[in-house]
């Protein structure tokens, strides 16, 4: 089960046209998911999205996903930039009712989780 209203953040999802969009990080972000493949469901989107926090540092997570941009440039480089920043408050916002959700089912901090997953990842790639 979803956390409740997760699944009306951005119903933009693709279904089966997932595998066409581009795994540049930017595409799929700008619908406010973290993974092409997130794209294709709000069940898909959940699990890509605790799958993707739980095993990407902090630092790293919120910037490919949680924290805008300074958009300037031309006027298409402007819109771009938008459009990624409003997927990235979509992600934060499906982020946060994630994290309250595991927190009231299960008494589970998933930052705790995840900064875990994250040293064991570190400490086995060295």
């Amino acid at each position: 089960k979803l956390p409740e209203g997760y699944k009306d953040v951005n119903p933009k999802f693709t279904g089966s046209e997932w595998i066409n969009i581009k795994d540049d990080g930017k595409e799929c972000v700008k619908l406010g998911m973290v993974t092409p493949y997130g794209t294709s469901s709000e069940n898909e989107d959940f699990a890509e999205l605790v799958s993707t926090y739980l095993t990407t540092s902090e630092s790293d997570f919120n910037t490919a996903f949680i924290t805008p941009q300074t958009c300037t440039g031309t006027t298409a480089e402007i819109e771009a930039c938008n459009e990624l920043n409003t997927g990235k408050a979509f992600v934060a916002t499906k982020l946060a009712m994630t994290k309250e959700y595991y927190k009231n089912k299960f008494k589970l901090d998933i930052d705790e989780v995840r900064d875990e997953v994250v040293s064991q990842i570190l400490a086995n790639t060295k």
